[in-house]
């Protein structure tokens, strides 16, 4: 948190303050003396203001908020994604960077950012990339009102049909506020994962997602206060309780007529 000490907090949210986009872009500009349209060019710069982002504890989940402070530690990895516009090479590139934190052996969750994509066009054309170029399938669809339609993406992560649920978040208004990050992503659970290390109360209803990472690593008693943190946070940050637009099985909202457009044209 040093790095941002003074940093802005533009974003009121249910009595606390988060940092949006544009405060993240003054103030690395300001400290950096960097033009404001070349902030994020810097990869570094754009990973270490994500980590801060989850580290404010907008997304609610206190695991979140907690590994990304020592992400590293707990096999969190995040890659920058410059591209905007994917052909079938691009995108075949970016999946090969992904099939190697798959293979790794030490990496738990992939975050890949994508810090030129800000629209919900280009977000919704990087699904149907992923979808037409590689592996990633969506499995279910599901409508939301009659404004968006819910997507389930999902990865076989071991060729065995043991599918990974996939999250997105990024600073769109449709997104539930737990995913309106500064900088779109996709994040993968690149594991099967293992009872034995996850938290024990988690549901066992998915093959792999975010809600397995191992958390062996920390102490028992801090594990459960961050389960309470979690499902306090989030009704906070949402205003209500849970519903679909913020569950785990659904990737991301998707405006209805660009979703027509792409996928259904």
């Amino acid at each position: 948190m040093e790095k941002f000490k003074k940093l802005k907090r533009s974003n009121y949210i249910s009595g606390k303050f988060y940092s949006d986009r544009d405060d993240y872009i003054e103030y690395i500009s300001k400290k950096y003396n960097i033009p404001k349209n070349e902030v994020l060019e810097n990869d570094e710069l754009v990973i270490e203001l994500t980590q801060n982002w989850f580290k404010q504890g907008q997304v609610g989940c206190g695991f979140a908020q907690y590994m990304a402070g020592d992400a590293d530690k707990f096999g969190w990895r995040f890659i920058v994604e410059k591209e905007s516009e994917y052909t079938k090479s691009s995108i075949s590139k970016l999946y090969g960077r992904i099939n190697e934190h798959l293979q790794a052996s030490g990496d738990e969750v992939l975050s890949i950012l994508f810090p030129n994509i800000d629209s919900d066009v280009r977000f919704a054309e990087l699904i149907q990339s992923l979808v037409e170029y590689t592996p990633f399938f969506i499995e279910n669809t599901q409508e939301y009102s009659e404004e968006l339609i819910l997507l389930s993406l999902r990865l076989d992560i071991s060729g065995n049909k043991n599918n990974s649920w996939i999250m997105a978040l990024g600073p769109f208004s449709n997104f539930p506020a737990t995913r309106q990050c500064p900088i779109t992503q996709i994040v993968i659970r690149l594991k099967v994962k293992d009872t034995g290390r996850m938290y024990h109360k988690a549901k066992n209803v998915s093959d792999a997602h975010n809600a397995d990472m191992p958390v062996d690593m920390i102490e028992p008693r801090k594990q459960d206060a961050l389960w309470e943190l979690s499902f306090k946070n989030t009704e906070r940050v949402l205003g209500h309780k849970p519903d679909n637009l913020s569950a785990a099985k659904y990737t991301c909202p998707i405006p209805k007529k660009i979703y027509k457009n792409l996928f259904k044209g």
